[in-house]
């Protein structure tokens, strides 16, 4: 031990600066890269989607109120899930509102887990359900050549879950859309 602090005491101020400073550099990266790869990470894009509810017949023709984050911009379509921990994937939907009606395809990207994806004419009709692969570059859509509006997006069992299926009498509301005020 004396030894030791010896050799300290006879390093220069520079040195024991920049020691310390590499030293706080490498706490904080890898405190960082614990942030950035949690189960539980909000990215600021997804963040600052706003939250909302809106209401689906469901395949009994049973109301159902979803709770979703509204990505109603170019950027937060962009953005969707990208980067969102997975805990936070599997209590969340996001719903795409266009401005018009497209065929644009949806690219599912930095998603650690699998979701599914609704689409639904500008009158409600939900027209297809697919199911994403992780880790593929896959882009996903309605049937080809098909307008869609809207896209509800959510986990893996997400519409089953809600009583929702292509084959059954399934219908977005969009006109039952409420958007819950922002407390900033």
């Amino acid at each position: 031990m004396g030894a030791l602090r010896s050799r300290l005491s006879k390093l220069s101020l520079k040195v024991k600066i920049l020691f310390i400073l590499v030293l706080a550099g490498a706490i904080s990266i890898g405190l960082y890269s614990n942030a950035v790869r949690s189960e539980d990470r909000v990215p600021r894009a997804f963040a600052n989607m706003e939250i909302g509810a809106v209401q689906v017949i469901n395949d009994e023709g049973v109301p159902t109120l979803l709770w979703v984050k509204i990505a109603d911009t170019i950027d937060a379509r962009r953005a969707g899930f990208s980067g969102v921990g997975e805990n936070i994937v599997g209590e969340t939907a996001l719903l795409y509102i266009y401005p018009r009606n497209t065929t644009e395809r949806q690219r599912v990207t930095g998603v650690r887990v699998p979701l599914e994806i609704g689409f639904f004419q500008e009158d409600g009709t939900l027209i297809a359900i697919e199911r994403t692969t992780v880790g593929t570059s896959t882009t996903y859509g309605a049937p080809a050549r098909v307008n869609y509006r809207y896209v509800i997006m959510g986990p893996e069992g997400y519409f089953a879950k809600h009583g929702i299926s292509v084959d059954g009498e399934a219908e977005l509301l969009a006109d039952s859309l409420l958007r819950v005020p922002a407390w900033r």
